[in-house]
């Protein structure tokens, strides 16, 4: 993440709550439900899942978001850990990173495809 960084901290392509935005955003547009103008489903990603997104990745005041230390979060059941994996792999794999995801379930794993 480090090449998209100048020292001062700013960035050169992006802000990383902009990428973040943008990512959800098309998610937002990919998977709703649109038939002649009318929206009938619509999908988006809840508060809780873009606030474990932000401290995964160090978006609070006082940490450098170039540092990526090791983080853990607890998403309860039914609480979205499938669009804040989503979320993170993408971001991550926008910036530069490999990114391999791994589930402990088949149909979970299908499912998200």
């Amino acid at each position: 993440m480090q090449k998209y960084y100048h020292e001062s901290g700013s960035s050169d392509f992006f802000k990383p709550e902009i990428l973040l935005a943008e990512i959800f955003a098309l998610w937002t547009i990919s998977t709703s439900t649109i038939d002649d103008g009318v929206v009938y489903f619509y999908y988006q990603p809840h508060a809780a899942q873009v606030i474990t997104i932000f401290l995964t990745l160090s978006f609070e005041e006082d940490e450098d978001p170039r540092d990526l230390t090791s983080k853990m979060a607890q998403v309860g059941t039914g609480e979205g850990k499938s669009v804040v994996l989503a979320g993170l792999s993408s971001y991550l794999a926008l910036c530069g990173f490999e990114v391999n995801c791994v589930c402990y379930s088949e149909y979970l794993s299908s499912r998200d495809r």
